[in-house]
Formats: C-alpha cells, structure tokens, sequence
C-alpha cells in the first residue's frame, strides 16, 4: 500500500509502452479523513513529466465516502504513437491528516 495526502503526488518510473495500443490501470482506494471539495486525481505523461493529462478526479461526496475501499478501473491511454508514459496520483486536500491508501494497482495493456 501507499498513500497519498496534502498536495502529496506519488509517480511510477518511466513506463515502455510502446507494445500496446490502450493501457487500463485498476487499483483499490481507501479514502480517510477527507472532507468536502477534497479530491485526488489520476494522472498520466507522455512526454516524461512535462505536462500530465487529467485521466480523473474524485471528490469526496461524490464520488466516496470516507473509510470504505473502492475499486477502480481507469483508461489511461488509447494511442499507439506512446511510446513511454508516467502514471501519478495526486491529493488535493485541505490538510495533512487528509489520506488516500491506493493498493493492489495494476497497469494492463492490449498487445499491437
């Protein structure tokens, strides 16, 4: 397990995508002690962190609830032209007390 808090990121290394033609992420989440307007967000880079797309963002209240585990599966890229990526969760909570426990993430690619 890891997590993620206060404007916490966690990012994998550099990613050899370049076999596959869509790549899915699945993972578990255990939202703790966030409250409203916090959120944590799924991201992704193919230009080696220079710029990161919004894969998504999940709000408590909307999206969770608090002390429960989720399961999520998320497209992360469907473009043969990737060669390399990065994937990255990012908190956005208004304190350090705010976690996200992320486990169990698994990247799963379609073969060209």
């Amino acid at each position: 397990s890891l997590y993620v808090r206060k404007e916490g990121i966690f990012t994998t290394s550099l990613l050899d995508v370049s076999k596959y033609k869509n790549l899915r992420i699945n993972f578990y989440y255990y939202p703790l002690k966030l409250e409203d307007h916090d959120a944590f967000v799924l991201e992704y880079s193919s230009d080696n962190s220079g710029s990161w797309m919004l894969v998504k963002r999940w709000t408590f209240g909307e999206d969770f609830s608090n002390d429960e585990w989720y399961h999520e599966d998320s497209l992360l890229l469907n473009s043969p032209t990737v060669s390399f990526a990065m994937v990255r969760f990012r908190c956005e909570t208004s304190s350090r007390r705010d976690r996200v426990y992320i486990d169990d993430v698994k990247l799963e690619g379609l073969l060209m």
